[in-house]
């Protein structure tokens, strides 16, 4: 696991930028953990992103729908209803 992690941070960051904006006497472990760390955050947040789109979609469509319902034709009286 490791060795792909970082085989893709070297792919990546092949440059070394990522390396050369850390403080000095970070180790390459230490910045393929501080990037695998930086992907993995960013990735949930785009996953929750869409998550909460199809949600919002999801309660406008039902909230049209209830708008759009055809009201009921009678309605019970309350003063039936007592036992």
């Amino acid at each position: 696991m490791h060795y792909a992690i970082a085989t893709q941070s070297n792919v990546v960051d092949a440059s070394g930028q990522l390396a050369a904006s850390l403080p000095p006497g970070t180790t390459g472990q230490m910045v393929r953990e501080m990037f695998n760390n930086l992907v993995t955050s960013q990735s949930l947040t785009l996953a929750t992103n869409g998550l909460m789109m199809v949600i919002a979609v999801v309660f406008l469509a039902a909230s049209i729908a209830i708008v759009l319902a055809p009201k009921a034709a009678r309605t019970v009286d309350p003063a039936s209803v007592v036992h």
